[in-house]
């Protein structure tokens, strides 16, 4: 692994570790997990995404849905 990618790496972990507080370290992971299996290009919206899914305890997927792709989702969810 280059520096640069463990540098995003630990970045990618303190931003969902520091907005997951009330989330298990098992979900926290699989959230991470979602991020990493991003292509290069989609990986900083999925953070986004995966930080705003965290702090509003919804499933990032619906918040990059919704964010990136204009689709909507149901709140109550």
């Amino acid at each position: 692994m280059k520096p640069q990618e463990l540098q995003n790496v630990i970045e990618i972990r303190k931003a969902l570790i520091e907005n997951g507080k009330h989330f298990s370290l098992i979900a926290i992971e699989e959230v991470y997990q979602w991020v990493l299996d991003a292509p290069e290009e989609e990986r900083e919206d999925r953070l986004f995404a995966a930080v705003q899914a965290l702090r509003t305890e919804k499933h990032p997927e619906d918040i990059y849905d919704w964010v990136f792709k204009g689709k909507s989702f149901d709140p109550d969810k």
